[in-house]
């Protein structure tokens, strides 16, 4: 290997407890398959959350990736980011984005884990410092409000600042990860733009402009870089070629690293099992050098126009933040008056001695309680903190905005 090439490996491993469908087997056929992959130099892995499957993983490549960082985020789990090194990580720390779902919606468990953005320094052998970015953003689970585009857009929006100040300190840069995010949206036009980052798959391939259905399951993967809902895919071989995706990302920064490869990789199952993940992997292979000077960004308008777009969204969805807080603190009230009605039916049913009432109206009293508390909880709590969190995400992208074309407006 060349003193200054590096090999980097995302995948999704889909290592949700007793959700995800063989999850042990297909642990331990990644992590048999990662032993036989010496020559990566640095694995990034989302959705790694039970601590076996981490130790497991772990304990099969210590022999060449002895180095790593767990990163811990949330109430449940933690956001499942992993980073493994072959050299040293001389700093970590996570940051855990101010949108991230809604604690309402816990069987999507998004707000739970604590959706963060993992971030290593790696002392290169070269002298270099390699900063590396690993997240998994929010899913989009429908459309409209349950597509979660603004805080998605939002997470996008603080990782790729993060990666922007990190290659002003003249550091090799790479954000990786699950970004679930199409080529061309804002989130992956922030990412090039924001953060001043390629998309390797682009550099070494270009952009597939076609329709993807067209193209065979096999030409998805070769030719437009698919990771997910790909045919190919065992968990997803019922889905229509149309839905097939390129979601997992390796971006750089040009001023430090070149691509020489970039691959879709892990599509081959375990036999008898299926796919090792619902996601294929994305490697990429660099030669890093020192900064070179970065060109000034010649196209203002395409980055007005992107936040621009943005501005619209954040001001399309308020009023869907407010309408949630709102109906929230309204079910609280309303609940808080049907309490007291419930308890003269209570006092009722036990002057009159019918216990088997009291029994019924003190059970449904307790359970309407109980729902209005959490909802006022949520309302209150929650829905301020999102809401406060839009008008920063708001005001942010305003003074990005002003700062490029302070004179025009909207």
């Amino acid at each position: 290997m060349l003193d200054n090439q590096v090999r980097i490996l995302s995948l999704n491993c889909w290592g949700l407890k007793y959700i995800s469908t063989e999850r042990e087997a297909r642990i331990t056929a990644i992590s048999e398959r990662l032993r036989e992959c010496s020559h990566y130099d640095i694995v990034a892995l989302q959705e790694l959350w039970v601590d076996r499957d981490y130790e497991h993983i772990k304990a099969a490549v210590a022999h060449f990736l002895p180095h790593t960082k767990r990163f811990y985020s949330g109430i449940l789990a933690g956001p499942g980011l992993v980073v493994f090194s072959r050299w040293p990580i001389a700093h970590s720390s996570v940051f855990r984005f101010p949108l991230n779902g809604r604690p309402s919606a816990f069987f999507r468990g998004d707000w739970y884990v604590g959706k963060s953005v993992g971030f290593c320094i790696i002392d290169h052998p070269s002298g270099l410092k390699i900063d590396v970015f690993n997240a998994h953003l929010h899913a989009p689970y429908g459309t409209g409000d349950a597509a979660y585009t603004c805080h998605r857009t939002s997470q996008a929006w603080e990782m790729a600042r993060l990666a922007a100040r990190a290659s002003e300190t003249g550091h090799v840069v790479f954000a990786v990860g699950d970004l679930n995010s199409r080529p061309g949206t804002l989130m992956h036009q922030l990412f090039e733009r924001t953060g001043r980052l390629s998309d390797a798959w682009v550099t070494c391939h270009g952009e597939y402009e076609g329709n993807i259905a067209s193209l065979s399951p096999e030409d998805q993967i070769l030719l437009a870089g698919v990771t997910s809902d790909s045919q190919l895919n065992t968990w997803r071989v019922n889905y229509a070629k149309e839905r097939a995706k390129r979601l997992d990302y390796i971006f750089y920064d040009e001023t430090t690293a070149a691509p020489s490869e970039c691959k879709v990789v892990f599509t081959e199952p375990i036999p008898n099992i299926g796919s090792v993940s619902d996601h294929f992997g994305i490697e990429g292979s660099f030669v890093i050098h020192t900064p070179t000077p970065r060109q000034c960004d010649t196209d203002v308008e395409g980055s007005l126009t992107m936040f621009e777009q943005i501005l619209m969204m954040i001001t399309e969805y308020k009023p869907v933040a407010k309408w949630q807080a709102s109906w929230r603190i309204w079910h609280f009230w309303l609940s808080n008056a049907t309490v007291v009605g419930m308890m003269v039916a209570i006092w009722w049913a036990a002057k009159s001695g019918r216990a088997y009432v009291g029994f019924i109206f003190t059970t449904a009293t307790a359970l309407i309680m109980t729902v209005g508390v959490i909802q006022g909880l949520i309302g209150y709590l929650f829905g301020w903190a999102e809401t406060r969190a839009l008008k920063e995400f708001e005001d942010e992208i305003w003074m990005a905005r002003t700062y490029l074309a302070p004179t025009k407006a909207l």
